[in-house]
């Protein structure tokens, strides 16, 4: 069986333009990946089984389809595969390095697993060559407890899962359609969806809490995200010594571990482990018995890492993850668009560094203003019909030039550059100054005459008239509330996290006096961020109380932001009709117990109100 080959168009191409070859394989899937895991499943921890013929008398092949979930770009992950589909996931163990320059990740292949005859020249007694016909099988199996598909092996004289020849995979491979790297993020023990890659957001305690034999072998080679953890030598140990394969482990608030595995020819290997708490991404494994994590690139942690929105890579550092299948936010400032007709960039004179005579579906994101050198900079493409081509092009937005710009997507070369790339060969999320052009950003249903408008992102301190109240702020913290400053975009900053550790607190941050007299409907948004989400939702709200009360009325936030990065959302609108016709006084009350002390930041809060 052939594998089609992938032709990549250029980034700055609009995708109704021709050029794409789509693979299409010409087998199809007839088993699910669950399917073929209870069928060849046995408890034992070593065994191999060839996969053989889901209809022996018909030859019917068992064919398996799904999205490649792993890369080994990096040098963490070792010959080997992780694919999935919506019933779960299985690890391919193959005996060949750099599979990420043919099976990229993201990439969906059909997978048909019946023996391969192959033809192979050998010398006879006579020293002559001769053909001679050997049959290869796929095996399925386990290697010390984790269920795999590979070749066959041996181990204290007791049959194991063991690499495939490369040869043997490639036999029975097709590519399905081209590279999709969005992830769907679901909740552990809810349904996974069809067609896109996804990650399981689960606990330690759930994932150590899978014991039964059903549990072990839905959740194995899955992709999961644990959340609020730590290494337990952060700080202290890189990431693996030089050539040596460790295990580093992080631990929760509750005191959960759970192993990562790192291989010391890693690309990573030296860097120190990240102290804090945050997000940690990889592949799921299971050594004798034991859960362990294997992270696929150093961007899977996302523990005081870079490229989230609230602190995106630089332009240098995203360019240094050009084609490993990083991705993440990238700020930089716009200097520019590629000169029409080119395709392929060269040198300075094919952009145009100004707002008169480019192009108006792409930008070049570079380092600093002033920046003419090409090979500094990174191409951001604009997709057609998309709220950020029509409010971010320089040719209808000339305003643009040089304004600070970021930028969200997956990190590869296209039209001879860098270029910040998601599915539909443009950036998924796009900012100017913070605006959100993704989806237009604005004021999530809010209408009228803005009567108020406080914590702006331009300001450089805290609003006017505008009180903290500390109600219940533990010892050893000096602050609950405080505005703060990040890459030129300013907010209101709520948090008792300190020291590894969740304090119980209690405090309010609000405004003067409001007068809404006069007005028959009032309504209130603002943004706001919060990658890690515990208690938030629970214990912190908008407050408003009349002139004169000191008890606050806690008023329900209509959407909150998305957990798992620091994008900003807006709260949707908080009907304040209640007190029109009068003065009243707004804010946020931020608590927090032991169970979860969130950092939340807010901004652009705006009051509107109709007569």
């Amino acid at each position: 069986m052939g594998v089609a080959a992938v032709v990549l168009t250029s980034c700055q191409a609009d995708m109704d333009e021709p050029g794409l070859i789509v693979p299409e394989p010409t087998v199809q899937a007839n088993t699910t990946i669950a399917e073929l895991k209870a069928a060849m499943w046995k408890d034992d921890t070593n065994y191999a089984l060839p996969v053989g013929y889901k209809d022996e008398a018909s030859k019917t092949p068992y064919v398996i389809k799904g999205r490649v979930i792993s890369t080994d770009a990096s040098g963490n992950v070792y010959k080997s595969m992780y694919i999935q589909d919506e019933t779960g996931a299985i690890t391919l163990s193959i005996n060949q390095s750099s599979l990420y320059t043919r099976y990229p990740l993201g990439q969906e292949i059909v997978l048909n697993l019946s023996p391969v005859d192959f033809v192979y020249p050998t010398d006879n007694e006579e020293g002559k060559k001769e053909d001679t016909d050997i049959s290869l099988s796929f095996y399925i199996g386990k290697y010390a407890g984790l269920e795999q598909i590979g070749g066959l092996g041996t181990y204290n004289g007791s049959q194991q899962v063991s690499f495939m020849p490369f040869n043997l995979f490639r036999q029975g491979v097709q590519l399905s359609g081209n590279p999709d790297t969005e992830v769907k993020y679901v909740n552990f023990g809810d349904a996974y969806p069809q067609g896109n890659m996804y990650c399981i957001r689960a606990t330690i305690a759930q994932i150590n809490g899978c014991t039964a034999a059903d549990e072990v072998r839905k959740m194995q080679s899955q992709l999961v995200e644990l959340q609020n953890v730590r290494f337990q030598d952060g700080g202290k140990e890189t990431f693996a010594p030089y050539q040596e394969t460790v295990s580093r482990t992080l631990t929760d608030a509750a005191g959960n571990t759970i192993v990562v595995r790192n291989s010391g020819y890693a690309s990573f290997y030296n860097d120190t482990l990240p102290e804090g708490s945050g997000n940690v991404r990889g592949l799921l494994g299971y050594f004798n018995g034991t859960w362990q994590l294997t992270l696929r690139t150093r961007a899977d942690v996302e523990i005081g890492s870079k490229g989230t929105r609230n602190d995106p890579y630089t332009v240098a550092e995203a360019m240094e993850l050009n084609n490993t299948g990083a991705s993440g936010w990238v700020g930089g400032y716009i200097v520019g668009s590629l000169k029409p007709g080119v395709q392929t960039v060269s040198s300075n004179d094919d952009i145009d560094w100004t707002a008169d005579n480019g192009t108006d579906n792409n930008l070049i994101i570079a380092p600093r203003r002033d920046t003419k050198e090409w090979s500094e900079c990174m191409l951001l493409p604009l997709a057609q019909g998309s709220v950020a081509r029509e409010k971010g092009n320089l040719l209808d937005n000339p305003s643009n030039l040089g304004r600070q710009i970021k930028a969200y997507g997956t990190f590869r070369t296209e039209s001879g550059m860098v270029c910040i790339s998601g599915n539909d060969g443009s950036a998924s999320e796009v900012a100017i100054r913070d605006v959100d052009l993704t989806t237009g950003g604005g004021g999530g249903g809010q209408t009228g005459e803005t009567l108020y408008s406080a914590l702006g992102e331009a300001e450089t301190s805290l609003t006017a008239g505008w009180v903290i109240d500390n109600v219940r702020m533990p010892e050893g913290l000096s602050y609950i509330f405080q505005w703060k400053e990040y890459n030129g975009n300013s907010y209101l900053n709520a948090s008792a996290y300190a020291g590894g550790t969740n304090y119980e607190s209690e405090a309010y941050a609000y405004s003067p006096v409001i007068d809404l007299t006069g007005y028959k409907s009032v309504s209130a948004t603002f943004d706001s961020a919060a990658k890690f989400q515990t208690t938030l939702t629970q214990l912190c709200r908008f407050v408003v109380r009349e002139e004169g009360a000191s008890a606050w009325t806690e008023l329900n936030i209509p959407t909150w932001p998305t957990p798992g990065s620091w994008a900003w959302s807006s709260s949707g609108a908080i009907d304040l009709s209640a007190y029109a016709g009068k003065k009243v006084q707004v804010g946020f009350k931020y608590a927090s117990s032991a169970q979860g002390a969130d950092t939340w930041e807010v901004k652009n809060l705006k009051i509107t109100g109709s007569k």
